[in-house]
């Protein structure tokens, strides 16, 4: 083979390379996006949760409130 034909080659090589890991990259970015999601959906989850308990808690000094020792 000429040099030429070898530059070519390890050339592909090297862009095959390339390639692989620019789309484990993408696939890697994707799961970190659906992890993301994830946890901002819990976020809001735990957050309406804690307004809830804030709310009976509220509630629950009210009624204490309403007795007289």
């Amino acid at each position: 083979m000429d040099d030429t034909v070898k530059s070519k080659d390890l050339v592909v090589s090297r862009t095959d390379s390339i390639k692989e890991v620019i789309e484990e990259t993408a696939a890697s970015a994707e799961e970190i996006s659906a992890s993301a999601e994830e946890l901002s959906a819990s976020t809001e989850e735990i957050a309406a949760t804690a307004q809830g308990l804030t709310n009976v808690a509220k509630e629950l000094s009210d009624n204490i409130g309403k007795f007289k020792i």
